[in-house]
């Protein structure tokens, strides 16, 4: 349950992520801020040639210079429309990220995940073999399987030098016996 929540947060996150950028308004009209900013240094330099700091001529070239930037951004202004999205285009993507996010991830995840697949309980897994599993659930193991297939020599080969090493030496001595007895004496 607390994986299909997960799913679930996961899949609100990406919706959001997707119609954050939808909720918001096209660009603002900003009013020229060029215009702004010219007519700022316009009053700048008055201020400058009142105080001092610049003198007549370079307060004269630096107002023709910034009149003709300003008139400049003030007719590129005048040129361009402040860009509208289109409202129903906006809600037809909002609602196919609504609808067809969730859709298609599931979509996704039926043919290529398995939400089919049964459960593997822990006794199953400890069943199969793992090298990180204790020496002694391993021969269990085998001696479980060759309780079942007592004629199975490559087993008897396999668990005899096993059992030995671990001191059990009358199973290693009936495990040696049936290894010559089933796999033939190598």
């Amino acid at each position: 349950m607390t994986l299909w929540f997960v799913f679930a947060l996961m899949t609100v996150a990406a919706i959001f992520a997707v119609l954050w950028p939808l909720s918001r308004r096209g660009r603002a009209d900003t009013g020229g801020s060029e215009v702004v900013v010219y007519r700022d240094q316009l009053a700048e330099i008055d201020r400058d040639m009142a105080s001092g700091i610049i003198g007549a001529a370079e307060a004269d070239a630096a107002r023709i210079e910034i009149s003709r930037r300003l008139l400049a951004a003030a007719d590129q202004s005048g040129r361009e429309a402040p860009v509208q999205g289109s409202l129903t285009l906006r809600r037809a993507a909002a609602i196919v990220a609504l609808v067809g996010l969730p859709v298609i991830a599931s979509g996704v995840y039926l043919a290529l995940g398995s939400p089919r697949l049964g459960d593997f309980p822990l006794a199953e897994r400890s069943k199969v073999a793992d090298a990180n599993q204790p020496l002694a659930n391993l021969v269990a193991q085998v001696e479980a399987h060759l309780e079942k297939n007592p004629t199975d020599g490559r087993g008897w080969t396999v668990l005899a030098p096993v059992l030995s090493r671990l001191g059990r030496y009358d199973d290693a001595v009936r495990a040696y016996r049936n290894a010559i007895t089933y796999a033939g004496d190598s």
